[in-house]
């Protein structure tokens, strides 16, 4: 089967040919709104590992008591607390920085992912128009593409600027053809995705976005399990190419950075000296304005609005 036939077929998931072509932005932080305390994260994560509150409490050195108060918000959580927990919990060091994020209301406030009112500078756009290999701004959090050269958006089949790279890995078919490890790749997205917004953006943004991505069948338990440990910290991306051989997989690099600027750099490097097939005196990019994603239209099957 053919990366085309992949895209065609139909699967669990309800075919969407076209994803949302509007930004899914992450709201800004209101008052009244409900957000995750941390102690329901924690909570989560000790029912993961499969450890009752008396045996997480013996493991890090605190009293059962104290872990109780904490999970019922009873108790705030000093970063003290996270350290000795993380490592019970088998927390990686992401989760744990974000942890500590959360128990100081003004670093949560810093670091909470929010709409970027800006396009890329001159400076930016450059930037891409020099990669030969794919690349992209994505917006923190939601994974919203803001900018792309030409050479992501032709080997991303159906991503396009304004869509959320997590709505495409779960409910675009293009997706189970391009990324040869569809599953292990979405799972990931899934979870990375569910740790940068849960206690950061409100609970009502969270679930209308679960209830999008619950079009896939899979996503539940992508959701709510841990990913493959030999996975979590790949390196690699395997990704079909788009010609008649369904054994054509090139491997990439994934590299993710930032600087000044509000987005993460993403960029993709050949394993070997090859390129997707793209052109690299081709550095057309294409970026979300409000004016282009105000012409495109709209899936009916996908719900556009947070419901409050």
């Amino acid at each position: 089967m053919t990366i085309q036939d992949v895209g065609l077929a139909s699967s669990g998931t309800r075919a969407v040919s076209a994803m949302a072509v509007q930004p899914r932005r992450t709201p800004v932080r209101r008052l009244g709104e409900r957000y995750t305390p941390i102690g329901h994260i924690l909570q989560r994560y000790r029912e993961e590992v499969g450890l009752s509150q008396e045996a997480l409490a013996e493991r890090a050195g605190l009293s059962t008591s104290l872990v109780s108060k904490i999970e019922s918000g009873a108790r705030s959580v000093s970063s003290q607390t996270i350290s000795l927990l993380a490592p019970v919990l088998e927390l990686n060091d992401a989760t744990r920085e974000r942890l500590v994020w959360l128990t100081d209301p003004e670093l949560r406030r810093i670091k909470a992912p929010r709409p970027v009112p800006r396009t890329p500078t001159p400076r930016e756009t450059v930037v891409l128009q020099a990669n030969p290999n794919p690349a992209a701004y994505l917006e923190p959090g939601t994974g919203v593409v803001v900018a792309a050269n030409t050479a992501f958006t032709s080997t991303f089949l159906g991503l396009r600027i304004g869509d959320s790279v997590i709505e495409w890995q779960l409910l675009s078919p293009w997706a189970r053809g391009v990324l040869a490890d569809w599953y292990l790749e979405t799972h990931l997205r899934v979870r990375s995705c569910r740790e940068a917004l849960t206690g950061f953006v409100p609970n009502s943004y969270i679930d209308a976005m679960k209830t999008r991505l619950r079009q896939a069948q899979e996503f539940e338990d992508m959701w709510h399990n841990r990913v493959d440990v030999d996975y979590a910290g790949r390196s690699v991306l395997r990704l079909r190419h788009p010609s008649d051989d369904p054994d054509d997989v090139r491997r990439m690099y994934v590299l993710v950075s930032s600087d000044d600027s509000p987005w993460r750099h993403l960029q993709l490097v050949p394993t070997q000296a090859d390129t997707l097939g793209t052109s690299s005196d081709d550095p057309s990019i294409t970026v979300l304005t409000a004016e282009s994603a105000r012409r495109r239209p709209v899936p009916a099957c996908i719900p556009m609005r947070a419901s409050s």
